[in-house]
């Protein structure tokens, strides 16, 4: 069965340090622009990755909206022509095999976009560069 198991563990941001998390060493937390805001670990693993692959590490950047086309993909549920116009990018390539992505890598991440709070500072975009 776990060689056609795929298991990921992540977060949608950083801890709040209010709560007694520490995201050192990065500045900031929850709720904040800054890398401690943003910048979570994840994980992945399935036992039909390669052996070379599993517990290394992957520094690329990825959004939560990679996580649909990138798990589709690595499943064999879908091709990108048939996911349609998606936000998202398939990073399925440099988790599972150790190539780079097909369609290339992210460059940039886009912040503070959240439509439930009034602010005069437009988004900002991460460049990863």
């Amino acid at each position: 069965m776990l060689d056609h198991t795929i298991i990921t563990v992540t977060s949608d941001n950083g801890g709040c340090p209010g709560d007694g998390s520490n995201n050192l060493p990065f500045r900031g937390g929850k709720f904040q622009s800054f890398e401690g805001g943003v910048h979570v670990p994840a994980f992945v693993w399935s036992g039909a990755m390669s052996s070379d692959l599993q517990g290394s590490t992957e520094y690329g950047l990825m959004h939560a909206v990679d996580w649909m086309p990138t798990l589709l993909r690595a499943t064999g549920a879908a091709t990108w022509e048939q996911m349609g116009d998606l936000d998202g990018m398939d990073l399925s390539a440099p988790l599972f095999s150790g190539s780079a992505p097909s369609r290339g890598y992210r460059e940039e991440i886009l912040l503070r976009m959240n439509k439930w709070e009034e602010t005069s500072q437009p988004p900002y975009r991460f460049d990863h560069k």
